[in-house]
């Protein structure tokens, strides 16, 4: 019985002992078991959250530390955020949670019989940024690998040839160096590792590059642009100074200082460098249209032209292109032209002329300053104000032109022509006429009732754009012709001119011009004159759709006077007495003979000698009639007498 008593007491025990070590871990479920230490901090009975809370002041206090390396016997303070020190906290805390939570057995005694347990936090650094700073320290290595160099001197290419030397020893050995360190006390050295290290270039690669360094400063090198059209020209020492030398990988690189070839470049800039294109209209020799592509500005790039001229040095005539960088954009792109919709030519008109008369060069010369004209839909086109005054500093120069009804010479004179050419093209391409004045006088070279005058400033010539389409003006003429293309989109319209019967003549009037050379009574026809009359010119719009418009203009043409030519005194109204010239013979008697006659000549109205006797004839004679009178007298007088008519 008492064994059995004994085996009840042992087994109620150890029913005890689990239900006792169930509830403890239980109720210590999110803590830490046992006396748990984790590096530093006395973890034991922490839960997740306070051990995290820990963890991270540790890792900022890893941060904040500073410890000296030593790097080939040059000793060197570096901070633990230069590093991107770190800790792994989650790792670290599910470690410490697992302290005494294995076997049932090692519970229990983790609760029973505990004794310390040390845990290292799992610490880890940023591979790059240690990597970045060996770079660094390995230029503190007094014997470190040179991979080779290249320079110009004295008028050649030297080749420093690659050699081995000592490097940092890197990789997983030196950031357990480095960990190590920042975990020990702060007074302890870290000697970094070192290992030897051979040259990344080899001399085969080295001496490559020796004479592509040799290729690219053996004589001049040119590159040229066809936008500007420039060209420039390296020598070959200015090459040589720009020479310099770069590893990447096991590669030495032969190449140009870039800073070195923009100095060279910066003082031919304005030249060099190319201002952004705006695109263009034009118009071929059949009348087609064509957008010439705009083009952004172009800049010089020194590393471009490092790149162009290396290779460029590698050709056979060492010249190569000048490239651009994109620049700043046209102000007028080519999807501006092609939003204007100028389709196609859409009106044109002809007239003629007389060559090589003044009135000729100012009909070039207008049609010059208007060629290229853009009119944008809804916008008005004014020849005075797009042309301005007309000056000699303009180009143009005096012909006959229409001032108050007279032909007087002035600057710009017979441009009426082209403003006839311009309106009759407006006409006929349907644009909105908004003023036009005709010449008061018809001319044959002109088409009658469809013609304009202007001068400065006024009348003047404008018309209107009234088309979803902008209007480009082109010219082109002749000695004897001049023409004037409008194109554009005018929607397909189809525009028919008439002209009325002449009706409401009127006769010209004769105007009298002094002319002293005449003699009084006498007269001479400059202008025979011709007829005024009245014309009506009709405009016939029919569209695409079938709708007809229809415009009329009312002409008046006045008569051009007749012109004559009559001495002042001989003008109607003139009060103006015509000139008398009297001329008188004197001789002797008949014992005396007078051997020079005396003439006299009167301007004024004059008095008649009285008869003398004599025995020669008396005769007086008028420019309108003559008349002959002979008088017995003792001596011989003959008087001669111009008088009015």
């Amino acid at each position: 019985m008492k064994w059995r008593y004994a085996v009840a007491s042992a087994l109620g025990f150890v029913l005890f002992v689990v239900i006792i070590t169930g509830w403890l871990v239980g109720s210590r479920s999110d803590e830490i078991l046992g006396e748990t230490y984790v590096g530093s901090i006395d973890a034991s009975g922490m839960t997740r959250d306070e051990l995290a809370s820990a963890l991270g002041r540790f890792e900022q206090s890893l941060a904040g530390r500073e410890r000296i390396v030593s790097i080939d016997g040059t000793s060197l303070a570096v901070l633990g955020e230069d590093l991107g020190f770190g800790v792994d906290i989650e790792t670290t805390i599910d470690a410490s949670m697992a302290v005494g939570r294995g076997s049932f057995w090692e519970t229990l005694r983790s609760i029973i019989f505990s004794k310390p347990v040390s845990i290292d936090p799992i610490i880890d650094v940023s591979t790059s940024k240690v990597e970045a700073a060996a770079a660094g320290w390995q230029q503190l290595v007094a014997n470190q690998p040179f991979d080779g160099a290249l320079r110009y001197e004295d008028g050649r290419v030297v080749l420093d040839p690659p050699r081995p030397g000592v490097g940092i020893t890197g990789g997983d050995q030196l950031e357990e160096q480095l960990i190590a360190s920042f975990l020990g006390p702060p007074e302890d050295l870290a000697i970094l590792d070192m290992e030897p290290r051979e040259s990344a270039v080899s001399e085969e690669v080295a001496a490559d590059a020796l004479a592509l360094a040799e290729r690219i400063v053996e004589a001049p090198v040119t590159l040229r642009s066809d936008y500007p059209q420039v060209a420039i020209t390296f020598t070959g020492a200015q090459l040589g100074r720009a020479l310099i030398s770069t590893v990447d990988g096991s590669s030495l690189i032969a190449g140009l200082d870039p800073e070195v070839m923009e100095s060279y470049l910066e003082p031919l800039q304005d030249e060099l460098e190319a201002p952004p294109r705006d695109a263009v209209i034009t118009v071929t020799d059949d009348d087609q249209v064509v957008i010439e592509p705009s083009r952004p500005g172009g800049l010089i790039d020194p590393t471009m032209v490092v790149s162009e001229v290396v290779s460029a040095a590698g050709s056979a005539g060492r010249t190569g292109t000048l490239t651009y960088v994109e620049g700043s954009e046209a102000a007028f792109t080519t999807e501006d032209a092609e939003a204007l919709g100028i389709k196609e030519k859409v009106s044109e008109f002809t007239t003629f002329h007389d060559c090589c008369q003044p009135r000729v060069q100012n009909i070039h010369q207008i049609a010059d300053i208007v060629d290229g004209a853009l009119v944008m839909p809804g916008e008005e086109f004014n020849v005075n104000e797009f042309v301005g005054p007309r000056t000699r500093e303009k180009g143009f120069v005096p012909a006959p032109m229409i001032l108050a009804g007279r032909f007087v010479d002035s600057v710009g004179g017979g441009i009426s022509q082209f403003a006839t050419t311009l309106y009759n093209a407006v006409f006929f391409g349907g644009y909105t006429d908004v003023t036009h004045t005709p010449h008061s006088f018809y001319f044959s070279r002109y088409p009658e009732g469809r013609e304009a005058t202007v001068s400065f400033p006024k009348p003047d010539l404008i018309f209107r754009n009234d088309t979803e389409a902008a209007l480009l003006i082109k010219t082109e003429y002749t000695d004897t012709e001049i023409t004037v293309k409008f194109f554009g989109d005018n929607g397909g319209i189809d525009v028919q001119a008439d002209l009325s019967e002449r009706s409401r003549f009127r006769n010209p009037v004769t105007e009298y011009q002094p002319d002293s050379s005449l003699t009084p009574g006498a007269e001479k026809v400059v202008s025979s004159g011709t007829r005024g009359w009245d014309v009506t010119v009709t405009r016939t719009i029919t569209h695409p759709n079938g709708e007809v418009t229809v415009e009329t203009w009312d002409e008046r043409y006045r008569p051009q006077p007749r012109i004559v030519r009559r001495h002042p005194c001989s003008i109607p109204g003139s009060v103006q007495t015509c000139p008398t010239t009297t001329t008188s013979t004197v001789t002797t008697s008949a014992t005396t003979t007078s051997t020079q006659p005396v003439t006299t000549t009167t301007l004024a109205p004059t008095t008649t000698p009285a008869p003398t006797t004599s025995t020669m004839p008396t005769t007086s004679t008028s420019t309108s009639s003559t008349t002959t009178t002979t008088t017995p007298t003792t001596s011989s007088t003959t008087t001669t007498t111009a008088a009015p008519t």
